[in-house]
């Protein structure tokens, strides 16, 4: 019986032509960012939020899609009583994930529903330290829990907010009254 040991190699067996050097195919992967969703945090996940990307804007919420559209301000006139000032903010995950966090703003009156006063606490949290936003229906608000350890920051797509807005709301953008939402919203 002819047994084999670990020194034994076979023919023409060249260990470098197998070796992995990293970075040796000169090929580097940039991640393209074609989807941007506008929601709510995971309430299982850590975030953070960029501590200067974010604006005030109309949106119409169609919460059966669980859609939000962006709305121009030349379309305003036709969606009164429709539209609600939102701040949205740049948040993004652990892995690098970027989302808009849509913060309803107070009404005319300065009154502000407690889960969105909750929320938009969390979206100020989360510009120092890592966080997570869980809802809870005892408080009607959020509980917000912190990451005890260190967390490390992870690269996020370095972008300005003008090309974030495009990419969350390009099929989603109300800027006439023929707009198909402003049709349904309106019963024509």
């Amino acid at each position: 019986m002819n047994e084999k040991t670990l020194s034994d190699k076979p023919v023409g067996f060249n260990m470098a032509d197998f070796e992995a050097i990293p970075n040796d195919s000169g090929i580097t992967l940039v991640r393209k960012i074609v989807t941007i969703p506008v929601r709510k945090p995971d309430k299982q996940k850590f975030f953070r939020t960029h501590p200067t990307s974010e604006v005030l804007v109309h949106l119409v919420e169609i919460k059966e899609e669980g859609e939000y559209y962006l709305v121009r301000k030349s379309a305003l006139q036709a969606l009164v009583g429709e539209t609600k000032l939102f701040r949205l903010h740049l948040c993004y995950y652990q892995n690098g994930t970027i989302f808009l966090c849509p913060i309803p703003q107070p009404d005319e009156d300065g009154k502000w529903n407690q889960w969105h006063k909750s929320l938009a606490i969390a979206i100020v949290d989360a510009k120092k330290k890592w966080i997570r936003a869980i809802p809870d229906k005892s408080i009607n608000g959020y509980t917000i829990i912190e990451a005890n350890g260190q967390i490390s920051e992870p690269e996020i797509p370095r972008m300005s907010l003008e090309e974030i807005l495009q990419i969350a709301f390009k099929d989603r953008i109300i800027d006439n009254e023929n707009h198909p939402i402003v049709k349904k919203l309106m019963g024509s």
